[in-house]
């Protein structure tokens, strides 16, 4: 589960509740189409193709799903091709029952772990664009300026903060990184968590809390505890820890 635990939840319960009211359509579709093709034999007329049911029901559940596939793996071929298939279901029997599957496939495909890989790969791309705009931050400064790292330590101290926040979550059972009384925890409160459960060894605890303490002192205006050397060890230091950790 790479997912937080509140998008996590939030996922699973969507999909809940696209079952429920695939089966629900279902079985309002089958009711009605018993009752239309009984009347109609009443009058002497049968029906042999698919008959239309629950239009605003139908084409409200296929626009759900097709939002939650649209939330999936963007350029797969698969999902491309599946989001093509739903979007082209009429609303009879038979595209409900279809409906019915793919979100009932889908649900299993995500509690196997099938998207773990795609969630971690967004992750990633979104830190390293973090990254690379602390970078930049860093390398724009001039020497008229004795303070052009200061911006670039925050930043970077704010992306290892959210990192370790995910490792927490991705842990089984998580590890909880609010205090009792609802707030966040410290940043080196989390690192000592992922330090007593093993992730760590002692060694990188104390290099994370360093880069936590130029953090805290670039974003208190302490600009005399660190260097803009510190801040480019640090970044360097942080990159290479994403992608040990990550």
């Amino acid at each position: 589960m790479p997912l937080p635990p509140q998008l996590d939840l939030r996922l699973r319960t969507r999909l809940d509740e696209l079952l429920k009211e695939g089966e629900e359509l279902v079985a309002l579709m089958e009711k009605d189409d018993q009752r239309k093709r009984a009347d109609g034999a009443s009058r002497g007329h049968f029906y042999g193709g698919h008959l239309n049911h629950q239009d605003s029901s139908f084409f409200s559940l296929r626009t759900k799903l097709l939002s939650l596939i649209d939330w999936l793996p963007p350029n797969s071929r698969n999902i491309n091709r599946l989001s093509d298939e739903v979007a082209s279901l009429d609303n009879n029997i038979p595209g409900a029952k279809k409906i019915l599957g793919v979100t009932q496939a889908l649900k299993s495909d995500y509690e196997s772990g099938m998207f773990d890989a795609f969630f971690q790969r967004v992750e990633a791309n979104i830190t390293s664009d973090y990254l690379e705009q602390a970078e930049e931050l860093f390398n724009q400064g001039t020497a008229r300026n004795p303070l052009d790292h200061v911006a670039g330590a925050v930043l970077t101290g704010a992306i290892l903060e959210d990192a370790v926040r995910r490792i927490c979550s991705r842990q089984s059972p998580p590890i909880d990184t609010k205090k009792l009384n609802g707030e966040n925890k410290a940043l080196n409160a989390l690192i000592d968590e992922i330090y007593k459960v093993g992730l760590i060894n002692g060694m990188k605890a104390d290099q994370l809390r360093g880069w936590a303490k130029i953090r805290n002192s670039a974003a208190h205006g302490q600009f005399t505890e660190f260097t803009r050397e510190d801040v480019a060890q640090m970044i360097t230091g942080v990159k290479n820890f994403l992608a040990d950790y990550m």
